[in-house]
């Protein structure tokens, strides 16, 4: 059985407009791209340039799970002005609001706005605020 040999693999930086980025990319291939090559080493397979100079004596420091007892990687509601309060019953204030009589200046106070994955009137038409009263939950925000 033969060892193949592992592949490399290079970084490469490119700052500027979109303009300055495309006209960049015209003027070059693989070739021609100022890069630089990296080695990516367990545990964490960076692929992108890190200094290691000091990580012996990072690693000696606390871990932050010993540091804290409690942690969360959070979660992202995209609507935190409707979604997010300080009690379900501001929550819930909100959320009838929503899925009522709708006024403009409701719209704008919480910046409801259409995007390309959410269109307000759908999300309206969708809330059913009897089922969310019991999917409400405290969480660890921010």
């Amino acid at each position: 059985m033969s060892k193949k040999k592992l592949a490399k693999v290079f970084y490469a930086d490119l700052w500027g407009t979109r303009e300055e980025k495309f006209r960049f990319l015209e003027d070059h291939d693989i070739s021609t791209t100022p890069r630089q090559e990296l080695r990516p080493t367990a545990p964490y397979h960076f692929f992108v340039p890190r200094d290691f100079s000091l990580q012996a004596e990072y690693e000696k420091f606390w871990k932050l799970t010993k540091i804290f007892r409690e942690w969360a990687s959070g979660v992202k509601t995209h609507r935190d002005r409707l979604l997010v309060g300080f009690n379900k019953g501001e929550v819930l204030q909100r959320l009838t609001v929503f899925t009522g009589n709708l006024p403009s200046e409701f719209i704008r106070k919480l910046r409801l706005r259409d995007t390309r994955d959410w269109k307000l009137e759908e999300a309206r038409k969708r809330t059913k605020l009897e089922e969310l009263k019991e999917k409400l939950y405290p969480y660890a925000y921010r």
